[in-house]
């Protein structure tokens, strides 16, 4: 059995209510549902309920686009589509996540 296809979907989930910190104000939620498929037909779920900005944990939509760049061999297209947001959001998220890096790195 391997793994045949694999399925990226981008759900924004809207807030009833603002969530506000000292840095920002949240309107809606991001995840990612991941789809695997094999050759044998069967299919799991799972998911990535990542923040937007890797500036407050290390699991972000942002790093979610560097992992598909780098490790999955996404083009910015596929990963916008993936995603759910346009080519220029992707660059954004890519740069930001690759410093973010780099600062991680520094630190240890």
């Amino acid at each position: 059995m391997k793994i045949a296809r694999i399925t990226l979907r981008h759900v924004r989930i809207p807030f009833r209510h603002a969530f506000s910190t000292s840095r920002w104000t949240l309107t809606h939620k991001d995840a990612i549902l991941v789809e695997a498929a094999t050759d044998d037909g069967l299919t799991g779920w799972g998911e990535c309920v990542a923040l937007a900005y890797p500036d407050y944990c290390y699991e972000s939509t942002a790093i979610n686009a560097l992992v598909l760049r780098e490790y999955a061999d996404m083009s910015y297209a596929e990963i916008a589509e993936a995603q759910g947001v346009g080519i220029q959001t992707v660059k954004s998220r890519l740069n930001r996540a690759r410093r973010a890096v780099q600062t991680l790195l520094q630190d240890t």
